[in-house]
């Protein structure tokens, strides 16, 4: 653990900060390779870029390279700034080192050097701190552990005990444990008092107040035989002692529910009469209530499945572990980690658990959305979530909640940017989340898709006093929503066109965003702004079970009066600039065969040319974007929804399209002059 003077001499509880030409200079590239690492350029003429500057280390790689043979701080730093630059040509061959504090505040330091110009700098470490064992004096004065391998050995046990204690006892926005009050699911698992003791299932029948865990978690592929069916649950009451292969993340989850000290734990697979479709019914639609009410959630995150279980062993980061006495005189051991360089870079990604599994499951966004408590055993290590902080097992640490839906919570910016939730900030939140469901992949996509967001749906309808739910969309906005788009990425696979409606196995209305497996973009600004050309009339739902609002539909549609609908004639589909691009034509324009803006048609499906050429196609305008009609009439369009009309007032949603009312022949505001009608959306 012997130090060279230059690293004894780290100010490492104070790092001094980048300059100021660098501090608020963004970070590059967001995911670097190999020829260009971490880097920040001053941009800014006026200020001239200094040469020297931080804490100053070893000022050539020489010189940290003879001193790594005997100091274990430098021997890390080396390796880390060895494996940064391997691919990347440097023009002098020397490299100054300079330490600095870390974005955000966060404990621990980032190693610079000089880059292959004078205006950039490389980012070439960062390192996290960090004690080794439980009730290390020096956890008093640096809140992370060192990771291993392990997530289940007993550092990592009372960190997590630790985390949760604290949460429960001293966060007033995440509630106090709630004992008595908080009424137990339909069953749960009774994990008895000891670590000894057997596990049942209990059947409380809503007549019982106590704690209870939840488990997110991906099943993974079939078989499931663990799963509670309608032969096997009074064997289960009795006692579950599972034969053949053990769903090993079930048992992890009983071993952390006993960890925190909680006797009953909820999981989907084993509280849900799997076989019984009312059980199942009427249990999935009370995902708001399990996962929101739960003490905490347990996410496997890094497992893939129901057999690998929750502890899945990690790649620890490279450490050196020196003797530390603190500022305030604290004397213990402290872990210098390296830190995950893409993580450094961006808060998105200490958050997102972006590369788990449990982020490729669509129905685990509503267990974490709605947990007030998350503790998630990633693949590279443990972090907390609850609704004042985010923690990780290395130290990092974040002051709020993301994608939460407590009004009161401080926003972590990870999907939208506010200080106080209004009503447009919540529905941005909303715009947000639908993006990420969609990307999420499903079993049974046309039985589930509304049931597996509809704890999050229940939980907005509250959000937003007042407002209606219909299929999907929100009744005070639907005449923007409606204007939701798919990815125009032309190497996105689309679905096929269903030529008829509806189809054999009826999911949702053409208009709503549930008919579709990708991720979806709600209206933005300009579009939210525009002046509305159409008005919501009416609507009817017919509901698998009319008990669940925001359940399974069987049939829906609404009713909008619209200028008359535009008839549109395809001319062309071509490729430009990497993009697909569609002209359109309308009989009644007097001054131009193209009335469509470029690339402004967005498909939800693929139509072949053919499909194109036979289907009878309309633009219903729902608004007019003025913003520029100042400046340049020509650049006024419409925005539409694409239809294919079915019969009659009946029309069918097939993409969105803009058209140029200046190519129209119209007159600046002559279409929202003209006859209106109704059209039925089904």
């Amino acid at each position: 653990m012997a130090l060279c003077e230059l690293c004894r001499n780290i100010p490492f509880e104070n790092p001094p900060p980048l300059p100021p030409p660098y501090l608020k200079a963004p970070v590059w590239p967001y995911k670097p390779t190999q020829a260009e690492p971490y880097h920040i350029e001053n941009r800014d003429p006026g200020t001239p870029s200094p040469r020297t500057f931080g804490y100053l280390h070893h000022q050539s790689q020489d010189a940290l390279r003879m001193s790594a043979s005997t100091c274990v701080l430098c021997e890390l730093i080396y390796q880390e700034f060895r494996r940064t630059v391997e691919n990347v040509p440097h023009p002098t061959g020397d490299y100054p080192f300079f330490v600095t504090s870390r974005a955000r505040r966060q404990q621990g330091f980032q190693v610079w050097t000089l880059g292959d110009s004078p205006d950039i700098i490389w980012r070439v470490g960062a390192y996290s701190y960090g004690v080794n064992a439980v009730g290390d004096p020096l956890s008093k004065v640096f809140r992370g552990y060192r990771i291993s391998s392990e997530s289940s050995g007993e550092v990592a046990n009372e960190m997590v005990k630790s985390w949760v204690d604290h949460c429960v006892h001293h966060h007033s926005l995440c509630g106090p444990r709630q004992g008595a009050n908080t009424r137990l699911p339909t069953r749960v698992l009774d994990l008895g008092t000891s670590a000894s003791s057997s596990v049942r299932l209990l059947e409380t029948n809503g007549t019982m107040n106590d704690l209870y865990t939840s488990l997110s978690y991906t099943w993974g592929p079939k078989p499931h035989p663990y799963q509670t069916t309608k032969s096997n649950i009074a064997v289960y009451k009795s006692g579950i002692n599972f034969s053949g292969r053990i769903p090993q993340t079930i048992v992890d989850a009983i071993q952390v529910t006993r960890l925190v000290g909680i006797r009953y734990l909820w999981v989907d697979a084993l509280c849900i009469i799997q076989d019984d479709a009312a059980d199942w019914a009427t249990e999935s639609a009370k995902m708001l209530e399990y996962y929101g009410n739960a003490y905490l959630t347990i996410s496997a995150a890094a497992s893939d499945s129901a057999y690998r279980g929750i502890f899945i062993p990690r790649n620890p980061p490279a450490f050196a572990n020196i003797s530390y006495t603190s500022e305030s005189g604290i004397i213990g051991i402290l872990s210098v980690s390296a830190a995950d360089p893409g993580k450094e870079s961006s808060l998105t990604d200490n958050l997102s658990m972006d590369g788990n599994p449990i982020v490729t499951r669509a129905w685990t966004l509503q267990e974490r959305v709605l947990s007030t408590r998350n503790i998630f055993y990633a693949n590279d290590q443990i972090y907390y979530e609850c609704q004042e902080h985010f923690l990780s097992e290395n130290g990092f640490y974040a002051t709020g909640r993301q994608t939460g839906t407590n009004p009161s919570a401080e926003n972590l910016s990870l999907y939208v940017d506010m200080d106080d939730k209004t009503d447009s900030d919540l529905r941005d939140v909303w715009d947000r989340l639908l993006r990420i469901y969609g990307e999420r992949e499903m079993y049974d996509p046309d039985s589930n898709k509304f049931v597996a967001f509809g704890g999050l749906a229940e939980k907005f309808a509250t959000l937003f006093s007042g407002d209606l739910y219909i299929a999907g969309l929100w009744k005070d906005q639907l005449v923007e929503q409606l204007f939701w788009a798919t990815d125009n990425n032309p190497g996105r696979i689309r679905p096929s066109w269903p030529n008829t409606w509806p189809p054999e196995r009826y999911r949702s209305p053409s208009w709503s965003w549930a008919c579709m497996d990708t991720g979806i973009y709600m209206p933005d600004a300009r579009i939210k702004l525009a002046e509305k050309y159409a008005t919501y009339i009416s609507h009817e739902i017919s509901l698998v079970d009319p008990k669940h609002p925001y359940g399974q539909v069987a049939d829906a549609y609404i009713i909008l009066r619209v200028p008359n609908p535009i008839r549109l004639l395809h001319i062309r589909d071509y490729m430009e600039y990497g993009l697909k691009a569609h002209d359109w034509s309308w009989p009644e324009a007097s001054n131009s065969t193209t009335i469509s803006v470029q690339y402004s048609t967005r498909f939800d499906y693929y139509l072949s040319p053919e499909q194109l050429k036979d289907t009878e196609a309309y633009a219903l305008v729902l608004g007019r974007d003025s913003v520029l009609s100042q400046d340049d009439i020509k650049d006024v369009n419409f925005l539409c929804l694409l239809v294919e009309k079915v019969a009659g007032d009946r029309y069918r949603r097939m993409g969105t399209i803009w058209l140029d009312e200046h190519a129209m022949g119209l007159e600046a505001g002559q279409l929202g002059k003209t006859r209106y009608v109704d059209a039925k959306l089904i």
